[in-house]
């Protein structure tokens, strides 16, 4: 039976460890997190897959230069982090119709 969960984003810090958001596939995790690490970064993956990694800025309080150069150093494939820094998002917006009612 699939998951009907609707898709829900932990923003700004992981209150869990990654591990802990295995069972949760609706999950995602949002990257912006300040303490977060390249190393954690690459543990999430590793842990819950890259689908699930989200970029976010906290603009303004965070330079969103910071997250993408963690997201662009981390030792993950090209693919995974073009993910993370955008395709995942956009795979959630189209999945869920928010593009098609912006007409994009």
């Amino acid at each position: 039976m699939a998951d009907t969960s609707p898709p829900l984003i932990e923003s700004h810090r992981m209150s869990h460890a990654p591990v802990s958001y295995v069972a949760c596939p609706n999950v995602y995790l949002e990257v912006c997190y300040s303490q977060l690490t390249r190393r954690q970064l690459e543990e999430m993956v590793h842990a819950i897959g890259y689908e699930r990694g989200l970029m976010g800025t906290a603009m303004p309080f965070i330079d969103p230069a910071f997250t993408v150069a963690k997201v662009v150093c981390a030792d993950l494939p090209a693919e995974q982090r073009r993910a993370i820094l955008g395709g995942n998002a956009e795979r959630l917006l189209r999945a869920n119709g928010a593009l098609a009612a912006m007409g994009v």
